[in-house]
């Protein structure tokens, strides 16, 4: 799907930080295997929505969006789909428009999707899918249903669903164990009037030369974000904190957020020009340490469940090889359970030369050397 420059997914770091847009200019955005995972999940939302026959195990192990449908996509679209059907009961929804793409007349880079907008008995619902359970999201004046909203009314497939009401409904669908499936926030016409203000002025700011630059929680996902002035300036001034000074040493931990979030992004961008083919001096791309995995969950249940007890096998999900292995340690007893898992790497990261692992070149790289000497 091709992104706008100015979208639902960026406007928050639009309204807070006016110089992104500059500062990413020819910067790659690359897609992280966890977006990747988001993609096609939320492609198998869709193609439910547009077609409620579709069974998502039914295509286990088939290729959707550059990925192959695995067990733990179709578990979270699984649990995306009952929560759904709940707020559909709960709001009385009637009519529904999936994957529904807005845009902002007179403009060809403002404009974005949202997954679901629906008409419920007296409110309009702004729905949205979070596959990745690592970052919680909250409904509560996000800019992303705002936005979607917004622009929705202005031009979209659901302007109908959107101008029955003045009042709307922020829906957040995301499984995780650390807090309920689904969120929501109340908001009505007013909040949208106000959004509406603040955004289009925020993007009159950064389509000048010399929009300003402001780092915060919003730079996470920004393509510059490895490299943009203001975090690379906060890096070095970190540098010259004098820790053993009280003061300086608050400044410093009013900084760490910040920071690990650099930090990852450097990480992000190395990794991903290491599997495009580029070389990064001292460092390269290895595989991740292996972890063990069953090779039959019903054979090794089989084998652990008298020593062990059957309580014990199961925790979220059923126990690994390594915690077997400890649970049989604690209890001192002596079973081979080697033969019934195997090795494998969980994917690729980067290290240092000095570590032991053997560099492994990318589909990428390996195309991009073969052609350098055809």
């Amino acid at each position: 799907m091709l992104h706008k420059t100015y979208g639902s997914s960026t406007a928050d770091r639009t309204i807070h930080c006016n110089g992104w847009v500059n500062q990413s200019q020819g910067m790659p955005n690359i897609e992280s295997e966890y977006a990747l995972r988001g993609t096609i999940i939320h492609a198998m939302l869709e193609a439910k929505g547009l077609n409620n026959s579709y069974n998502f195990k039914a295509h286990l192990g088939e290729e959707l969006e550059g990925g192959i449908i695995e067990e733990d996509h179709v578990a979270s679209a699984t649990e995306c789909w009952r929560a759904l059907n709940e707020v559909f009961k709960e709001y009385g929804v009637t009519e529904y428009e999936p994957e529904c793409t807005t845009s902002v007349p007179n403009t060809d880079d403002i404009g974005g999707t949202l997954d679901m907008i629906a008409a419920g008995k007296n409110r309009s619902l702004l729905i949205d899918y979070k596959a990745g359970e690592g970052i919680l999201v909250d409904p509560y004046k996000n800019s992303q249903l705002l936005f979607a909203t917004w622009s929705g009314l202005l031009q979209s497939a659901a302007k109908d669903i959107l101008e029955a009401h003045d009042e709307f409904t922020g829906v957040i669908i995301q499984p995780s164990d650390r807090a309920p499936t689904v969120k929501t926030w109340d908001f009505t016409i007013a909040d949208v009037i106000e959004f509406e203000k603040v955004y289009v002025r925020a993007v009159a700011k950064s389509r000048k030369p010399d929009a300003k630059l402001k780092a915060g929680s919003w730079c996470r996902f920004c393509p510059a974000h490895a490299t943009c002035p203001e975090k690379t300036g906060m890096i070095l001034r970190a540098r010259l904190l004098d820790l053993d000074e009280l003061a300086q040493l608050a400044e410093g931990l009013s900084m760490v957020a910040d920071i690990k979030l650099w930090i990852n992004a450097v990480e992000s961008a190395a990794y991903n020009q290491l599997e495009a083919g580029a070389e990064l001096d001292g460092w390269k791309r290895v595989k991740k340490r292996p972890v063990k995995v069953w090779k039959s969950e019903a054979e090794a249940k089989k084998l652990l469940t008298k020593p062990l007890g059957l309580k014990a096998l199961t925790k979220t999900k059923f126990i690994t090889p390594a915690q077997a292995e400890d649970a049989l340690r604690k209890k001192q007893v002596k079973l081979d359970v080697e033969p019934y898992y195997k090795k494998i790497s969980s994917g690729y990261t980067i290290a240092k030369e000095s570590d032991k692992r053997k560099a492994v070149l990318s589909v990428d790289a390996m195309r991009a050397a073969l052609n350098s000497i055809v």
